[in-house]
């Protein structure tokens, strides 16, 4: 994705809107309100960045665009014990969306035409947030969503990095100051902490295949209905909203291109049906062509497709779309976050990025068009 300039700051609970104007006509503009929530792996990001400026969108299609900004990595996504009860981030994306709901008529939305649209993170976070009854959005576009990234079981998110976490602050998990002494630590400590749990995990991770980030939604019972099977409450998720969802092309070029080890794997962790199946689909695929098209369809591109197939039946409106495009003989294909540009018609902001080097000007900009108008 090329260079950002990402300032750091606890106090991140803001939001960031875009409107066309807060009146037509002498009253409210009424206009539809698309809410966007960032990707990162619940790590990094931000909807105020300039990669998700959402003024061409509010100009162009004459809406009014929300950038919503939560809580990351420990601070948003940790379960310890005595600590955090987990998935504070999601709470703040509810929080955005009520403030939204009361706020927005004041910005020249309409509160009952409000799309949700998420990319990465931000879109499997819409499919979590639409389990809750606290769901009121009409519609969601969902980008790339992981759709196979469960929310950890508590009796696993207690285990190694809560506690690794904790111990990188010199914690014991359980003791009575536990909190007290989380919440006194400074910010650079917390963040140190919370690299070295990451690095922890990825070290213990047995799947040579796995992106699954280290601090990611948990089943609290709360949050989430854990007296069900994720895929059950999953599929009643997606018959609750009209939806457009879809992936790229080669969405885990972006997890595995960089990675040797894969691209010389023999043999590969996958049965001989499956790898017959991917060399079929790319004839002359390389081993790292199999393992990218498996981690696609594993990860992002399945679950869109029962999603979209979940919404149908239930008479919901299903748009389903695959992003293609990529410049010529680009290493990086169609990988993860190659469609953002595009969304946003952010090129600007996207001057620097490897994944758009050789790319037509002219060309790239109607793609755009087109998938901005839609």
């Amino acid at each position: 994705m090329g260079p950002s300039q990402m300032e750091m700051a606890e106090d991140c609970l803001t939001l960031t809107v875009w409107t066309p104007g807060t009146v037509k006509g002498g009253k409210s503009a009424g206009r539809p309100v698309l809410v966007w929530l960032h990707g990162g792996a619940f790590m990094t990001g931000g909807g105020d960045l300039d990669w998700y400026d959402g003024a061409r969108l509010a100009h162009d299609q004459d809406l009014v665009v929300v950038g919503v900004n939560y809580r990351l990595g420990a601070l948003g996504f940790l379960w310890a014990e005595g600590v955090s009860g987990g998935n504070l981030g999601l709470m703040d994306q509810e929080a955005a969306l009520a403030w939204v709901r009361r706020n927005i008529g004041a910005f020249g939305g309409d509160a009952g035409q409000v799309t949700v649209m998420g990319q990465s993170a931000g879109a499997i976070s819409i499919a979590h947030l639409l389990s809750r009854p606290t769901w009121w959005a009409r519609r969601a576009i969902m980008c790339s969503p992981p759709m196979s990234l469960k929310p950890q079981p508590i009796e696993d998110a207690a285990r190694p990095i809560g506690a690794a976490f904790l111990k990188a602050l010199d914690i014991e998990p359980g003791s009575p100051d536990a909190l007290a002494r989380a919440q006194a630590a400074p910010l650079s400590a917390i963040l140190a902490a919370q690299g070295s749990a990451a690095r922890f995990y990825g070290m213990t991770a047995t799947d040579p295949l796995s992106i699954e980030p280290p601090f990611i939604p948990v089943g609290d019972g709360a949050f989430f209905d854990t007296s069900t099977s994720f895929d059950a409450v999953m599929a009643r998720a997606a018959t609750a909203v009209d939806v457009m969802i879809g992936t790229t092309r080669e969405e885990s070029m972006a997890f595995f291109g960089a990675d040797a080890r894969l691209a010389a794997m023999d043999p590969m962790p996958l049965g001989a049906d499956e790898i017959a199946h991917w060399r079929a689909r790319r004839p002359g695929a390389s081993t790292l062509d199999v393992l990218v098209d498996h981690g696609t369809w594993d990860m992002f591109e399945g679950g869109s497709v029962t999603w979209a197939r979940h919404a149908a039946a239930a008479g919901r409106q299903a748009f389903l779309y695959r992003f293609d495009w990529s410049p010529q003989g680009s290493e990086f294909a169609a990988a993860h976050c190659i469609d953002l540009p595009f969304v946003f018609g952010s090129f600007g902001a996207f001057a620097n990025a490897p994944m758009l080097e050789g790319g037509e000007p002219v060309h790239m900009e109607g793609i755009s068009s087109a998938l901005r108008a839609a």
